[in-house]
């Protein structure tokens, strides 16, 4: 359970209950979410008014990604001046990466993950960060579901490994950046060429 995005969308709702209609709907459409009625919403004009529109905008919004949640609450700092902030985790959590590689860069690759860790930056090497007694491809998909970017270690002989074939295009299929270091100047292929994230061809 996510008791920060329920909390968050508490925050946000008891906010929302105190605009008026019109603001609320105007944020509501933006969000391609059915509008509140004009009958609900004065239905709810008694004393307890504010607590009763809270669950309607509850209803109205309890469906959205965490993400969609953090824009909101930031779109509605923006719209009214009020600040809506629950201490949360996801903001602090390390910027996770996901290596693809072949074997044979293992070591470069792990002395890679080294750096990025000393700048808060947390590097996934399926050589060294999987435990002995983890199960392999069920971990590394784990990570390709999680990750925020993917850094792809182009090299000679990339093209022929399924496991690397298969990760950037799990990447790729999320939509998450993915940045090619290109090694002896090979180039990357397919989409993985048509990404506007590039980074300069190494030696």
């Amino acid at each position: 359970m996510d008791i920060e995005k329920l909390a968050l969308i508490r925050n946000i709702a008891r906010t929302l209950a105190e605009q008026s209609l019109y603001d609320v709907n105007l944020i509501l459409h933006e969000l391609q979410i059915v509008e509140i009625t004009a009958e609900a919403w004065e239905s709810r004009s008694s004393s307890s008014a504010t607590g009763s529109r809270t669950c309607i905008v509850i209803e109205k919004i309890r469906d959205l990604s965490p993400s969609a949640i953090d824009d909101l609450a930031h779109s509605v700092r923006e719209l009214f001046g009020i600040v809506i902030s629950v201490e949360s985790k996801r903001a602090t959590a390390p910027l996770q990466l996901f290596a693809s590689h072949l074997t044979t860069q293992k070591a470069l690759v792990g002395q890679v993950g080294e750096y990025l860790h000393k700048w808060g930056v947390s590097l996934f090497v399926a050589h060294t960060s999987i435990e002995p007694d983890t199960e392999w491809q069920r971990e590394i998909e784990r990570v390709l579901d999680s990750c925020d970017a993917g850094v792809v270690f182009f090299s000679p002989k990339f093209i022929e490994s399924r496991w690397c074939d298969q990760e950037v295009g799990w990447l790729m299929g999320r939509q998450v950046p993915c940045y090619s270091l290109r090694f002896n100047n090979e180039t990357p292929y397919v989409h993985l060429a048509k990404s506007k994230l590039t980074a300069s061809p190494m030696g």
